[in-house]
């Protein structure tokens, strides 16, 4: 019965060029991480300041994540992923054309805006796509695409690298984002609740009463700005840590990042066999995983062993993709359709600034200790968050959509 549901999902055309654009803009993504970092590296000698750029490029568009809820809210959401697509396409390739950090540091930002941009749509056109049964289904699908994709396209792109040069690996992951935005272009939605023009300013108030009067969604936005802490605390510290300590290989370090995304595929496949089991209390078991990953946080702060390294990547891989998919399964699920898009503007804005926070801690653990060090406070926030939700939080049922208090000036309630 699995199988058939799962093809049957797969038979819904519309969910099929969704999943398709998906993967391409994976691909991208992809090339554009690994090439940058390199070309940082090669022109700073630096692995801690490559993290810190990749990290922190983004991070401006902090101020646009509720904006960008209200955007996907009340325009096509269809649309706004093409439009960042053929954008986000143009400035990879202008990456190629980056002679200096801190053009490409412009670049990146650039690229970190359409980003803030892109997450609310694409989580408002995937509750369109599918039915609330097959949320569960549909993100594990979605992961596992992402995970054979970056079983793939991170090695691939070391090693093309080391032969071809970064102008090459640039060109081809903008003609991804192209091809996602010409996949987007045969994508039909249908009727989507979009809602009446309100102003900024009333779009970003009514976004943020909705989703912290909704125990449930705070409890899960909450818990997600936590991780986002932790994992850029720790994402930052590896970089230094791989490049400067262990002096890893751009074909190494491509193969640490297949492995590490390539987990979803394993993900995926455990949630579709475990579909019921997990779908009951998602929010309960992404505590259990997130659990999982602070503990190899702090087996890796006392090893330098390659192999060693390699396989808790693997581990670390399979429970943030579990982690992950069940948590934003949860938003998804408890949010109302008309909010889909704001519910993730918000969970952007509360992840970005976990984020900054993060960097701040990270900076100052650096200075005064090292990478190891930065790996067990992040294990310890996880830990501690994992703990206090398991003593004092009742347990996220994701039965049904939350209503949420009735909002002055929303026409769905009055």
């Amino acid at each position: 019965m699995r199988t058939a549901r799962t093809e049957r999902l797969f038979l819904n055309s519309r969910f099929l060029l969704f999943f398709m654009s998906q993967n391409f803009v994976s691909c991208g993504a992809f090339v554009q991480v690994v090439a940058v970092a390199k070309l940082i590296v090669s022109m700073t000698n630096s692995g801690l300041l490559a993290g810190f750029s990749i990290v922190c490029a983004p991070l401006p568009g902090v101020l646009l994540s509720l904006v960008a809820g209200g955007l996907g809210d009340r325009f096509k959401a269809r649309n706004l992923l093409l439009l960042c697509d053929i954008l986000r396409g143009g400035l990879v390739i202008s990456f190629s054309f980056c002679r200096t950090v801190p053009s490409l540091f412009i670049v990146m930002m650039l690229s970190g805006l359409l980003d803030v941009l892109y997450s609310p749509a694409r989580n408002k056109t995937l509750a369109a796509l599918l039915t609330k049964d097959q949320l569960l289904r549909g993100n594990s699908l979605l992961s596992g695409g992402y995970g054979v994709v970056s079983l793939i396209m991170p090695a691939l792109t070391g090693v093309v690298l080391g032969r071809s040069g970064a102008a090459t690996v640039f060109f081809v992951g903008g003609a991804f984002y192209f091809l996602s935005a010409l996949t987007l272009s045969y994508l039909h939605v249908g009727r989507q609740p979009v809602g009446p023009p309100r102003s900024a300013p009333g779009e970003v108030l009514r976004g943020l009463r909705y989703c912290f009067d909704s125990a449930p969604l705070r409890q899960t936005i909450l818990t997600m700005a936590v991780v986002d802490f932790a994992a850029v605390s720790v994402n930052i510290a590896f970089y230094s840590y791989a490049f400067d300590t262990l002096r890893v290989t751009s074909a190494y370090w491509g193969l640490l990042l297949s492995v590490l995304y390539g987990m979803n595929v394993f993900a995926m496949l455990f949630l579709v066999r475990h579909q019921k089991t997990l779908g009951g209390n998602s929010f309960a078991f992404a505590n259990l995983f997130l659990a999982v990953v602070a503990l190899v946080w702090c087996f890796n702060s006392t090893t330098r062993s390659l192999p060693a390294i390699l396989g808790t990547t693997a581990v670390e891989g399979f429970s943030t993709a579990l982690s992950a998919t069940l948590l934003v399964t949860t938003l998804l699920k408890t949010a109302r359709a008309d909010y889909t898009a704001r519910v993730s503007g918000v969970r952007d804005l509360c992840s970005s600034a976990a984020k900054l926070l993060g960097i701040g801690v990270t900076y100052i653990l650096m200075h005064f200790f090292d990478a190891q060090a930065v790996f067990i406070a992040g294990a310890g926030a996880i830990l501690l968050s994992v703990i206090f939700r398991a003593l004092s939080a009742p347990l996220v049922k994701t039965g049904g959509r939350v209503p949420g208090r009735a909002l002055k000036g929303d026409a769905s309630h009055e």
